[in-house]
């Protein structure tokens, strides 16, 4: 949701986060302190900021529910 909302993601290198690294901040699981350095490094570089979101919104809105629910039923299919 925050993805598609053009809003900035930022977490552990865990799930999707790990999967879609170019949209979001990610760093390592129990990092606290990177990922507060990284958050707010990417905060202060608008450039960065803007190209992360883009990349997350286009990702979010390339897959939906629909794709998803698509990917899922084939999956059970085989």
């Amino acid at each position: 949701e925050a993805m598609s909302s053009g809003v900035l993601v930022c977490g552990t290198k865990v799930g999707l986060m790990y999967d879609e690294p170019s949209c979001c901040v990610t760093v390592d699981v129990k990092d606290h302190v990177a990922l507060a350095n990284q958050t707010l490094e990417i905060l202060r570089d608008h450039v960065s900021h803007r190209r992360i979101t883009q990349s997350a919104q286009q990702w979010a809105n390339t897959h939906s529910i629909n794709w998803t629910v698509r990917q899922l039923s084939e999956l059970y299919k085989t």
